[in-house]
């Protein structure tokens, strides 16, 4: 065997040797808390019949939607994380 294959095995076992004794650095998991809250289970209905009345109503209840939404995602994202 030539000197040049067993420096190519001798440095191949090593790489093998050496890739096996590193050990993954594993972070606890934080999931925040504000991701646990639920959605409210129905949206505000108290306004009026008026044209500012229903705009007020929209405003609301899409400041909710969004506000759900991110959390779920943050929830959703973090479970599928681990």
């Amino acid at each position: 065997m030539s000197k040049f294959r067993q420096y190519v095995l001798l440095g191949m076992l090593l790489t093998s040797l050496t890739g096996c004794s590193a050990k993954p650095e594993v972070s606890p998991q934080v999931m925040q808390q504000t991701l646990l809250i639920k959605c409210p289970p129905a949206l505000p209905y108290d306004y009026g019949t008026e044209g500012s009345d229903w705009m007020l109503m929209v405003k609301e209840w899409s400041s909710l939607y969004h506000e759900c939404a991110t959390r779920h995602n943050g929830l959703v994202d973090i479970l599928n994380s681990k």
